[in-house]
């Protein structure tokens, strides 16, 4: 039973069906430096279903702020960070080596050709990817870090 619930796993969390979350995220994001590194968040943040569903709802006018507010965004937020962070390094290399995103000087992420191909499954998530700008649009990147409550990657 164990085969099957790792396969499964494998199959939901691969490069090829996840890439297009980040693409989504980085193609509606004004870059600044070291904006890589928001690449690790998109992940724990898109796939949870109480962040995602918070997410998919947000406004122009939600802040990073008014998403901290619901403390249950925050839960088990930093394990969720490690648990994505090999998928995440795969997907990115993935959308650079099909020339989607390409890495700038100051470790900035410049989409090239966006990927707007998303699995059906993923639709909420693709949404909520879409609409994290919204929260982080006000703050850097170690802003966006320290009032999430990470303390490292």
């Amino acid at each position: 039973m164990s085969k099957a619930v790792k396969n499964i796993h494998t199959i939901y969390n691969n490069p090829f069906v996840l890439s297009p979350l980040l693409a989504n995220f980085y193609k509606n994001y004004n870059g600044q430096d070291n904006d890589i590194l928001l690449s690790y968040l998109i992940f724990p943040l898109v796939l949870h279903s109480v962040t995602k569903d918070w997410l998919k709802k947000a406004s122009t006018r939600s802040s990073l702020l008014s998403f901290g507010r619901q403390k249950e965004n925050f839960f088990g937020l930093p394990q969720r960070i490690q648990e994505y962070k090999t998928i995440t390094n795969k997907c990115l290399q993935h959308l650079i080596d099909n020339k989607h995103l390409k890495i700038n000087d100051g470790l900035s992420v410049e989409v090239i050709k966006p990927d707007g191909a998303c699995v059906n499954s993923l639709k909420e998530s693709f949404t909520a990817s879409a609409n994290i700008v919204k929260i982080f649009k006000e703050y850097d990147v170690i802003s966006i870090y320290k009032l999430l409550g990470v303390k490292q990657l």
